[in-house]
């Protein structure tokens, strides 16, 4: 990683989870890679490689992308990570403004998790909380949809500012116009 701003950014996000000791940031700053990725631009990679967003919005759809009516199933946003399992799963993954994205390939985390048994709790605290935006939205199927509109906002502030109405109102399982009618 070369750009001075980028480690610090990542070096925060990781340092909150748990400390980083100096010759465990020196290995990952040697494997990762750091990418601009332009508004409407979709983020590849292999199975299980993990990127760790930096700044920006993500977001994850699933069967097909925004101009087949994929799904939103998540917005990731910046501190947060996502794995690559569109073979799996038959989604993707598309910036929704223009973002900085790091990526660790699924080989080169194993080989920090053999090397460095505590950068398993950083991994652990992002599979936790990937897990817990996974299944935000069967939270709230027995909600009225004026309260699935203002636990998103609480929830997911930066998405609700920035996010389009389709995506979002995709997210919650409302139409568009009947999303932009909710009075909260």
């Amino acid at each position: 990683m070369e750009n001075l701003i980028y480690d610090k950014q990542l070096y925060a996000i990781l340092e909150k989870v748990s400390p980083i000791e100096p010759a465990l940031w020196e290995d990952l700053k040697a494997m990762v890679k750091v990418s601009a990725v332009k508004k409407r631009r979709y983020i590849s990679g292999e199975e299980f490689d993990l990127h760790i967003v930096l700044s920006g919005m993500i977001i994850h759809r699933l069967d097909g992308n925004h101009s087949e009516g994929g799904q939103v199933q998540d917005f990731i946003s910046s501190g947060q990570c996502f794995h690559h399992l569109e073979k799996k799963e038959h989604s993707s993954f598309e910036a929704d403004e223009d973002s900085v994205v790091v990526l660790i390939r699924n080989k080169k985390v194993m080989k920090l998790m053999v090397k460095y048994p505590k950068f398993a709790a950083h991994l652990q605290h992002f599979y936790a909380e990937a897990l817990l935006r996974r299944t935000y939205r069967g939270t709230m199927i027995g909600l009225i949809a004026q309260d699935r509109k203002a636990r998103f906002k609480k929830n997911y502030p930066a998405a609700y500012l920035k996010c389009s109405i389709n995506d979002k109102s995709s997210f919650l399982g409302m139409t568009a116009s009947y999303y932009s009618k909710i009075d909260i």
